[in-house]
């Protein structure tokens, strides 16, 4: 692996699928990884929502699982812009819930 972690990061497996695209369910390791284990499902969290929270939303939804989003887990820059996106989730069967954390540039 060539990504490093952060020393006071705590890493709960040896489970790591670095992601190089915006849909994370792009890697055909994580997908094949998620069904040997019987997951159906998945909650995606994230830095923006109107980027790679969709893609890898859409990507999974089209890899076969169930996917929530809990906005209060992801950010978002653009909100008049996520607004449109939320709405295509759910056209795409993404279960998206609760408020969003707005980001603010300092």
């Amino acid at each position: 692996m060539t990504d490093e972690f952060a020393a006071q990061l705590f890493i709960a497996s040896d489970n790591i699928f670095c992601k190089k695209q915006a849909n994370a369910f792009s890697s055909e390791e994580l997908v094949s990884y998620l069904n040997s284990k019987d997951i159906s499902e998945i909650e995606i969290i994230g830095v923006d929502g109107n980027s790679c929270i969709k893609e890898s939303a859409k990507g999974a939804i089209n890899s076969g699982f169930r996917v929530s989003i809990l906005l209060s887990c992801i950010g978002v820059v653009n909100i008049p812009r996520f607004e449109k996106t939320k709405e295509d989730l759910k056209k795409n069967r993404c279960n998206v819930k609760v408020k969003i954390l707005e980001l603010r540039n300092a």
